[in-house]
């Protein structure tokens, strides 16, 4: 076990039935009830724990509460968005690192570093290269475990359906460009928000009107994300638009992987027309009915 890795042992369950796992005296982890073994994999040049178990099936159940009220277009304008405007107004400056974490996720990160403390447990579900993880160090947090399915810059190979993580375990997840690629969106929130503690905060986003990439299962509108959280306990606490519909429709369909920047500018263009036009909730309708992807800040408590 890695030396980063072993400050996350007394957080480290199971993946399969959530039991603690022990060290054998060769070191290596076993679950006390099922015997289930995390392999040590290389996984793009590094040597790391494989807590995946593929090849292993499972049969999990989930429950709903019906009906379910959908949003309110108007009323979510007027109430949401609120991360986007706090971070225009703030003086605080941007963190000049390659991130996903876009103005309003930075914003509610720096809230949460000034609220809860430097040292809270995050979970950095989706790390993919590493640039959440580094932009969280780089403001002040120190207790970051990033995992992946394969990204190199993971600390332990996870499926996110099935967590290997204690109950209560973390203060803070953050996921981004993650839940579009995950084949049942609700069992693997049903994982975060049994991993939460008390006063958990999600932090996140995925795609909209966006192409079918790698492997993207579900495209989650604002009701998709509504849904998903208030029925794992969490409130939507704030919605907003992440990257706007044309530099995800130019970059992603129309010239893949060309002229993102060309694309933004665009964007700007066109919600300051609307703005110009209709105020600031012209601009927020618009996003609502198109947007590349959307953020959410997700809460245990209104």
């Amino acid at each position: 076990m890695s030396q980063n890795l072993s400050a996350w042992s007394g957080v480290l369950a199971c993946p399969l039935d959530h039991y603690t796992l022990i060290q054998n005296p060769d070191g290596a982890l076993v679950c006390s009830h099922c015997g289930f073994f995390p392999p040590l994999i290389e996984n793009k040049g590094r040597q790391v724990l494989d807590f995946r178990a593929e090849g292993t099936p499972q049969t999990v159940s989930v429950s709903f509460t019906l009906p379910i009220a959908p949003l309110d277009r108007y009323q979510l304008a007027q109430t949401h968005f609120r991360a986007p405007a706090a971070a225009r107004a703030s003086s605080t400056s941007q963190v000049k690192l390659k991130t996903k974490l876009d103005a309003g996720c930075q914003y509610y990160l720096r809230q949460l570093l000034a609220e809860h403390g430097a040292d809270v447990p995050i979970l950095d579900l989706g790390c993919g290269s590493g640039d959440n993880t580094r932009f969280l160090r780089e403001i002040g947090f120190r207790n970051i475990l990033p995992v992946d399915w394969s990204a190199v810059g993971a600390e332990i190979l996870v499926d996110a359906h099935r967590l290997p993580l204690k109950d209560r375990s973390f203060r803070i997840v953050v996921s981004t460009a993650v839940f579009e690629h995950l084949y049942n969106p609700f069992v693997a929130m049903a994982e975060i928000s049994r991993v939460l503690d008390d006063q958990g905060c999600f932090l996140g986003g995925a795609s909209f009107w966006e192409a079918w990439h790698g492997s993207s299962y579900f495209h989650l509108t604002p009701d998709a994300w509504n849904v998903l959280l208030n029925q794992n306990a969490l409130y939507l606490n704030d919605l907003w638009a992440g990257w706007g519909i044309v530099p995800a429709a130019i970059s992603h369909v129309l010239t893949p992987g060309h002229f993102r920047r060309l694309g933004y500018g665009i964007q700007g263009l066109i919600e300051r027309v609307y703005r110009l036009w209709g105020g600031e909730m012209a601009v927020r309708k618009f996003q609502l009915r198109a947007s590349g992807s959307y953020m959410v800040y997700a809460t245990r408590h209104q």
